[in-house]
């Protein structure tokens, strides 16, 4: 197991912070039920509560307090794998490959696939008998509603095209429709927990700033991830000053559409009109009709990197989400 270096305290429960938050990831990755608040991490049990710092190390740690099955000495392949994604030494690995034959790929990612409405179990046996395994991947059925792939790639943009594949193949023959999440590409099984909180980082992080498509790619999110540090009351301020009205009801769904496929067509004129099928001049128009609006001219790249980071902000609240 990966050396860990936070501390522990022992509080009352009484002396909790007020407004804690859940840790979605610690229930994904079949953990105990933590807090989070402050900075800091919190299991409660009774009375009584462990806190530590909010790092991954100190997850780690609250964990083992639980005798998770992590710190057990794995019984099936099945468990050798999720302890190898949860995290152990080069040497450990190396053992547990040879006491259970498994084939670890030297360089791979990790494709999250979570479903909440589904079992482990059920989710895993589907996804085993409908994704067409190559030589070298390696499923886990991880914890309930989460099985993770790791997929042998050198190549993301490979392994979102297999990603797409098997979710259209898991709607259509099993009507089943998890989120999916890819991690960077990684090498040695050290690196195994990095990949797999990237995938699901990835997964978060799309259902946060509610961003399309079935596929959620962690190397794709930089700007989102970088907004998310942004505090809330700062990104609706900082929105509003532009969108005082709101975005619906500044731009029009045609004014939107014609955004998207401008950005998507790297603020190529030509290019946009000719996707949209209307006449540039019909383009320039409603470009010129989003400036008067909105006072940033998209034709201009540093008007068009505030837009589009305006855009991408999140808010909090329910009219917020309705809104986008």
């Amino acid at each position: 197991m990966a050396r860990i270096s936070a501390r522990i305290t022992l509080i009352p429960a009484d002396e909790l912070p007020p407004m804690l938050s859940s840790v979605p990831e610690a229930a994904w990755e079949g953990g105990p039920e933590l807090q989070r608040g402050e900075g800091k991490l919190f299991l409660v049990r009774g009375e009584q509560a462990f806190c530590c710092e909010d790092t991954p190390e100190g997850r780690d740690l609250l964990r083992a307090l639980t005798g998770t099955p992590e710190a057990a000495d794995p019984r099936s392949a099945r468990d050798a794998l999720r302890l190898l994604l949860r995290g152990c030494e080069a040497e450990k690995a190396a053992q547990l490959a040879r006491r259970f034959r498994l084939h670890l790929p030297e360089s791979c990612c990790a494709i999250a696939l979570h479903d909440p409405d589904a079992s482990g179990a059920s989710l895993y046996e589907t996804v085993h008998a409908l994704a067409p395994m190559e030589p070298g991947d390696l499923l886990v059925d991880y914890s309930p509603g989460l099985a993770v792939l790791i997929k042998q790639e050198t190549d993301l943009a490979d392994a979102e095209e297999f990603a797409l594949a098997l979710l259209n193949t898991l709607e259509g023959e099993a009507a089943l429709k998890p989120e999916a999440g890819i991690g960077e590409i990684h090498r040695g099984t050290v690196e195994w927990p990095a990949a797999l909180r990237e995938a699901l980082a990835a997964i978060r992080t799309g259902r946060e700033f509610h961003l399309r498509g079935p596929v959620q790619v962690f190397r794709k999110q930089m700007l989102e991830r970088l907004l998310s540090a942004i505090p809330p009351e700062e990104r609706r301020a900082f929105r509003s000053s532009v969108f005082p009205n709101g975005i619906r009801k500044t731009l029009t769904p045609e004014m939107l559409e014609t955004v998207e496929v401008f950005f998507a067509s790297d603020l190529n004129l030509s290019d946009t009109a000719r996707q949209m099928f209307i006449h540039r001049n019909t383009l320039t128009y409603r470009l010129d009709k989003i400036r008067r609006e909105t006072g940033l001219d998209l034709r201009r790249f540093g008007d068009a990197v505030i837009f589009r980071v305006l855009m991408a902000l999140p808010e909090g609240g329910p009219e917020a989400q309705a809104e986008r």
